[in-house]
């Protein structure tokens, strides 16, 4: 499962303060969001893809 942000998602996600520190990771040279792979920037919307 992927989580395709745009780039303005994907900053308000970052900078979004309601979010607890275990919603959101960096580790590992990726963004996880609750668990799920984020992908920036690409799309014109964001989306959730659930298969590859």
């Amino acid at each position: 499962m992927t989580l395709r942000l745009t780039y303005g998602d994907a900053s308000l996600l970052k900078r979004d303060r309601a979010l607890g520190v275990s919603d959101i990771s960096f580790a590992g040279g990726s963004m996880r969001f609750l668990g799920v792979r984020v992908e920036e920037g690409g799309v014109p919307e964001s989306e959730l893809v659930t298969s590859s």
